[in-house]
C-alpha cells in the first residue's frame, strides 16, 4: 500500500482533495522551503506520521474520531473530527496537550483560511516588520492558498497581504489586530461546532 492507503486503512477516511492536492505539490514538506507552507509555531505531519499516529493512553475519545495532520511545538494537534460532517468533509479540530479540544474550522480549506486570518493578527514566522525573509514565507503561503478560497475569502486575505506589518502595543507583528481576527473567524468560518471545547477522555476514562 502507498502512503495515502496506509492512512485510510488506519482510519476509514480518505483525505481530501484540497489536502492531498498541496500534500502532492510539497507543501506540507519542510525539506522543501520554497514550497513549505509556513505557520506560526506549526509543523505538519507526513503521511507515515498520520499513519502511524499514537495517541496519548488518556485520548480515549479522541482516537475514536480524531484524524491529526499538524501539530505545534509542545505537541497540540489539529486534525478532522470524523463525526462533524459539515458538507462532504469532517471539521477541523483543535487538540490541546491536555484535557479539552474544540472546533477549529468547517473543513481542511476553512482550516486554511483561519491559519491565515491568525498570522496576519499576530506571527512568529515574521520577526520584525522589516524581516523581508519572514514576509516572503508568508506571501508564499498566501500565492499557495488564495486561489483555492472561496472568492470573498480570498479577497479578505489578499487585502490583509497588502497591509504593512507593524508591532503592537504588545510587541506582537502584524498587520492588524486579534480583536477584528477574532470577528473575522466568527462572521466567516461560522457553523455548528465553531470553538466548541470537548473533553479529550471519554465520561467515566473508558
Amino acid at each position: 500500500m502507498d502512503d495515502y492507503e496506509l492512512v485510510e486503512a488506519r482510519y476509514q477516511f480518505r483525505l481530501p482533495p484540497l489536502y492531498r492536492e498541496l500534500q502532492s505539490a510539497g507543501c506540507f514538506d519542510y525539506t522543501q522551503p520554497e514550497k513549505y507552507i509556513e505557520f506560526t509555531d506549526h509543523q505538519w505531519k507526513s503521511l507515515p506520521a498520520i499513519a502511524g499516529h499514537e495517541f496519548c493512553e488518556w485520548q480515549t475519545y479522541t482516537r475514536t474520531f480524531f484524524v491529526p495532520f499538524s501539530h505545534s511545538a509542545r505537541r497540540d494537534e489539529w486534525g478532522w473530527r470524523l463525526d462533524w460532517i459539515t458538507d462532504a468533509e469532517p471539521a477541523i479540530v483543535f487538540c490541546e496537550r491536555g484535557d479539552e479540544g474544540c472546533g477549529f474550522a468547517t473543513d481542511f480549506r476553512g482550516f486554511l483560511y483561519r491559519m491565515l486570518l491568525e498570522e496576519f493578527s499576530g506571527t512568529w514566522v515574521v520577526e520584525s516588520p522589516e524581516d523581508e525573509d519572514g514576509k516572503s514565507k508568508i506571501r508564499r503561503a498566501v500565492e499557495v492558498i488564495c486561489p483555492r478560497l472561496p472568492r470573498q475569502w480570498g479577497q479578505r486575505i489578499d487585502e490583509l497581504s497588502r497591509k504593512p506589518w507593524y508591532t503592537d502595543k504588545d510587541k506582537t507583528i502584524c498587520v492588524y489586530p486579534r480583536a477584528e481576527c477574532e470577528r473575522i473567524i466568527a462572521e466567516d468560518l461560522k457553523f455548528s461546532h465553531l470553538n466548541e471545547e470537548f473533553q479529550q477522555e471519554a465520561a467515566g476514562g473508558a
